[in-house]
């Protein structure tokens, strides 16, 4: 559950490719259940607030 009052970016990492990849976000008080998503959904990932790309730190 996203407890934050702001959407969250959840994104997956490819190891091959050394990028992450959006798979899709979160609302204020929603699940990530709710959202559709594909099978790697956060996998060995991150999860950013605030527009804040995770790339931009590799």
């Amino acid at each position: 559950m996203n407890n934050l009052p702001v959407s969250v970016g959840v994104y997956h990492y490819s190891a091959d490719k050394k990028t992450f990849y959006l798979d899709g976000t979160i609302r204020p008080g929603g699940y990530s259940s709710n959202s559709s998503s594909p099978a790697q959904f956060g996998e060995r990932g991150a999860v950013c607030t605030g527009g804040v790309n995770p790339n931009a730190g590799l």
